[in-house]
């Protein structure tokens, strides 16, 4: 069953919503509020977009937190998240490139030059997420307010410049073929 455009829109805002409701959970002493939250975030992640990695990566956050007790666990969702993406792109590079497949999805097949960028510009996606991932990891051990602010607001500004930039050297890169 395939979602609406504004059925997705609300799912993703809800998930993009995700560090401030846990950092009020959190912040107000309800650690099972901050479980459920990232419960329903995971689930509608994965019903909206049906990628199944995700949802693994989610369900073990979600596990290992209510296993151990420890509802700030949760905090640990963006880095699973963006290493995952992370290991998607890398993982790619063996066979054929995220980036490429993307491309080739929308124009159909690429010339060797959109091949070669797409490449590269798996590499530095994958590169990209891990740089994500690591200030995600480091913002988990600082103040709940740091981590939600970087993960709430912060990383999706960093990823609309990845994309901006991303587009930007694309053009540049591939404005004789395209």
């Amino acid at each position: 069953m395939k979602s609406s455009a504004p059925v997705k829109a609300i799912a993703a805002a809800a998930v993009a919503c995700y560090p401030f409701a846990v950092f009020f959970a959190i912040k107000s002493g309800c650690g099972k509020a901050a479980v459920a939250v990232l419960t329903v975030a995971v689930l509608l992640g994965f019903f909206i977009n049906r990628q199944k990695i995700l949802l693994v990566g989610g369900i073990s956050v979600i596990a290992l937190s209510a296993v151990l007790g420890r509802a700030e666990l949760v905090k640990f969702y963006p880095v699973v998240m963006n290493f995952t993406v992370m290991a998607v792109f890398a993982l790619s590079l063996k066979k054929k490139p995220l980036v490429q497949i993307i491309g080739e999805r929308m124009r159909g097949a690429l010339p060797q030059k959109g091949i070669e960028y797409a490449r590269k510009a798996t590499f530095a996606w994958a590169a990209f997420m891990f740089f994500l991932a690591m200030c995600s990891l480091a913002t988990v051990f600082m103040s709940n307010e740091v981590w939600a602010a970087f993960n709430g607001f912060l990383s999706y500004i960093l990823i609309a410049l990845m994309f901006f930039f991303e587009y930007l050297a694309r053009r540049k890169a591939l404005k004789d073929v395209c």
